[in-house]
């Protein structure tokens, strides 16, 4: 996407503001509802609907779960979905600056992609089809979130496949939020670190029996340069992208200069990031229609070793969605929800590719997918003690048995469309040249069409049933569902909970429940590089068991909770060898408490905030060596108990929301990170480098003067020098490695993070 000007700008929102004043130009004064926030006195008694697919506060709710408001991110600052996971309790969360920039631990699972909790908007899976990604980043405008609702723990009975860890439904401003006719939007800019800039903008609108709702966001940054990183890491530096013995024909090339892409030559760091999204919903009654549509085009950042790969890909993501929803309720207790939505995604992108003194390559990549999906639920209150709930689900897919690539390595190219194979120069492939050539050629276009005898087609078939009694001091549920997938097969799993209301003040809550996880079929359908693709893998599965007590005082809410996850059928970067133990088990303490005093400046608004600690200990019933056998090759996974990996076994986070004046508010939060164990497959563990523990301050200031209000935010304050683990096997090592004859993979061992940083916004609201 070519970085938008300042046209767009001014644009934009003038044509927003004349098609609202043409479309609804009646309204009448109705006080915000998004700015109220959650006060202690409502704050068991919120209302939610992820956890059980049912209307049920937060103390009736069959789970762990934290509530992130549209006040929360008014205040906090939040432009993006990193900052508001780093903030929340139970998460590892780094910044990738890659082509998947949300890395995200959730409740002690070290995953690749981030696919193991669901994401949701409205309700909806957002996940991407293929490769199960979290598929959320920079494209959502947060100034039209009504609410987010982050659930832990297994909710398989409700949705079915990949609520493994978690739930995240985030849920957009609304017209059906207001009381009578009425129209409100907003429009938001910011500027910040790197040539960061974007506009997001959106309405909600109520006429009678009809509302509207609509939003959308343009994403623009220049990306930071490798000076911009708080730390170095030794295996990526300038040096390698410039070497002409690595890269020869992409810096040296016969057309007399270097190939470049999106303006910037190969041979020096670039990592620019454009990202686009629209949503929109219209409804009238129980009826609504709606559609999204996001655009996500990254690059790599440090994900790969800089003598292997050229960062600046770029990566691309598309996704639409429309569909058609039906939500009534009947005079008898009855209510039904019927959904139907359709999905398109694409990944696709160039990828460079470099051996020193062997090979060059620069390829091309495509890959479709498409889902069909029909869901009916039901709920009957049968009478003031008994609720039953159950549901159907189908949902059909056309999966890629593998990524169209024109440019690289024939025996890991299924096809490429526009040419026959070709041996290349050095006999690996057309697109592979030696570092030394003079004539390197580009690679053909893309066909981005592939044969049917390369895409999969799948069908999963869903159905549960669940009840709920609450009478007097007593809410209990318990629910089975039903699953079954034409490749993988079936899975049953239950889910049950007693929860004990002692008083207004105190709740018990005791939990178990089963989830299962699909096989990710990026994974189960495609081999490449040292990755062996196979059918018989998944699904992945878990038991928990969860204890969780709150506790509220006069100022303080306070939720003490504990549990044990089994896993079994684990999936990991890459297929687990046969003969080998598939199973992980996670422990956790963790602590939540959140605060509300009066102020003490006057005419200011109450003061509040949150403290988070979590304890996890993650385990896993294989361990990888590098030591080598009789014949010299690794010996890589073997079966022996071991620290997981790249999870913190102590987090401690806290917030704090001073308003400082009726117009100005300062936020302030810190992230306590604990030191780190590497994933078992990073050489470094073999040195025992371990990830250094880090403390990192956050702040925002934000001064409203209706309808403006201008927002100051800084990341790093105190310009923390800190680490992410690296992204899948983690395997690139360091110089020490290195020496001591571990071989180099692609992938770094170590992200370095961003130095301190800022972005200032204006917003205004109407």
């Amino acid at each position: 996407m070519p970085a938008f000007s300042s046209k767009t700008y001014l644009t934009l929102p003038g044509l927003y503001l004349s098609f609202v004043t043409a479309v609804f130009p009646a309204q009448t004064e109705e006080t915000n509802p998004y700015l109220a926030g959650i006060s202690l006195e409502n704050l068991l008694a919120f209302t939610i609907s992820s956890a059980s697919g049912t209307e049920e506060t937060v103390a009736n709710a069959p789970a762990s779960l934290v509530i992130i408001t549209a006040d929360d991110i008014y205040k906090r600052g939040y432009s993006n979905f990193n900052e508001i996971f780093a903030d929340l309790p139970g998460f590892d969360a780094y910044a990738g600056n890659g082509d998947r920039p949300n890395k995200v631990f959730q409740r002690g699972y070290r995953q690749p992609y981030a696919s193991r909790t669901l994401i949701l908007l409205n309700g909806r899976v957002q996940n991407e089809i293929w490769g199960h990604y979290l598929n959320i980043e920079r494209q959502i405008p947060m100034s039209r979130v009504s609410r987010i609702e982050v659930l832990y723990g297994p909710v398989g009975v409700i949705y079915g496949p990949n609520a493994f860890l978690g739930v995240v439904n985030i849920i957009t401003k609304s017209g059906a939020d207001h009381n009578e006719n009425h129209i409100e939007g907003s429009v938001q800019t910011s500027y910040g670190s790197y040539g960061t800039r974007d506009i997001e903008w959106g309405l909600t609108a109520r006429q009678d029996d009809f509302t509207l709702d609509i939003a959308g966001k343009l994403y623009d940054s220049d990306g930071p340069n490798l000076d911009n990183f708080s730390g170095q890491y030794a295996f990526y530096n300038a040096a390698d992208l410039a070497n002409p013995d690595i890269w020869g024909p992409l810096l040296t090339a016969n057309n007399g200069g270097p190939f470049t892409v999106r303006g910037a030559p190969y041979g020096q760091y670039n990592d620019p990031d454009n990202q686009k999204g629209l949503f929109a919903s219209l409804s009238y009654k129980s009826l609504r229609i709606f559609y999204n549509d996001t655009e996500v085009d990254m690059s790599y950042g440090m994900e790969y070793l800089s003598r292997y790969v050229q960062p600046h890909g770029p990566w691309y993501y598309h996704t639409d969605q429309f569909g058609i929803e039906f939500d009534h309720s009947f005079d008898n207790g009855m209510r039904i929800k019927a959904l139907y939505t359709q999905r398109d995604s694409v990944s696709a992108g160039n990828y460079s590719e470099a051996a020193e003194n062997s090979y060059t390559s620069l390829s091309l990549w495509h890959s479709p997918a498409t889902s069909d999906l029909f869901q009916l639920d039901g709920e009957y209150q049968l009478n003031d003690t008994w609720l039953l709930t159950g549901g159907i689900k189908y949902e059909s897919k056309s999966l890629p048995r593998g990524f169209e690539v024109c440019g690289y390595f024939n025996a890991f190219s299924p096809f490429c469309g526009t040419q026959e194979p070709l041996p290349g120069e050095l006999g690996l492939g057309a697109g592979i040249f030696a570092p030394d050539t003079d004539n390197f050629v580009l690679p053909p276009s893309l066909s981005r069409r592939h044969p049917d005898e390369l895409l999969a087609d799948t069908t999963d078939e869903g159905i549960y049933a669940q009840a709920i009694y609450d009478r007097d001091a007593w809410r209990i549920s318990a629910g089975i569902r039903y699953d079954n997938n034409n490749i993988y097969a079936s899975t049953t799993n239950p889910r049950m909970s007693v929860i004990y209301r002692f008083d207004e003040q105190n709740t018990l809550k005791l939990l178990y429940g089963e989830a299962f996880q699909e096989p990710q079929p990026n994974l189960v359908f495609v081999a490449f590089s040292a990755r062996a693709a196979s059918e018989d893998v998944g699904p992945e599965t878990l038991k928990n068991v969860e204890a969780i007590y709150i506790h509220q005082t006069e100022h303080w809410s306070h939720e003490f909770s504990a549990y044990l996850t089994r896993f079994e059928g684990v999936i990991q970067e890459e297929p687990i060898p046969e003969g080998l133990s598939d199973k992980r088990q996670v422990m956790a303490a963790e602590y939540r408490g959140r605060f509300f005093y009066d102020n003490f400046i006057k005419g200011a608004d109450t003061i509040s905030g949150y403290v988070y600690y979590t304890y996890t200990d993650a385990q896993s019933d294989i361990f990888y060596s590098y030591d080598l056998d009789s014949e010299g090759n690794v010996l890589g996974w073997q079966n022996g108990e071991a620290d997981t990996g790249d999870i913190a076994r102590h987090k401690f986070k806290a917030g704090i929301d001073l308003p400082l004046t009726d117009t100005l508010s300062w936020n302030l939060r810190l992230i306590y990170h604990g030191e780190t164990t590497l994933y078992g497959r990073n050489p470094l563990r073999t040195i025992d480098q371990q990830l250094d523990a880090y403390t990192l301050v956050n702040t925002n200031l934000n001064w409203q003067l209706d309808p403006f209000t201008v927002s100051l935010k800084i990341n790093n304050l105190f310009n923390e020098t800190y680490y992410a683990p690296g992204d899948q096997g983690a395997n690139g090592g360091n110089p020490q490695t290195q020496a001591m004859g571990i071989a180099v993979g692609f992938y770094s061992s170590l992200l370095p993070q961003l130095e301190r940083n800022y972005a200032l916004s204006l917003k205004i609201t109407f």
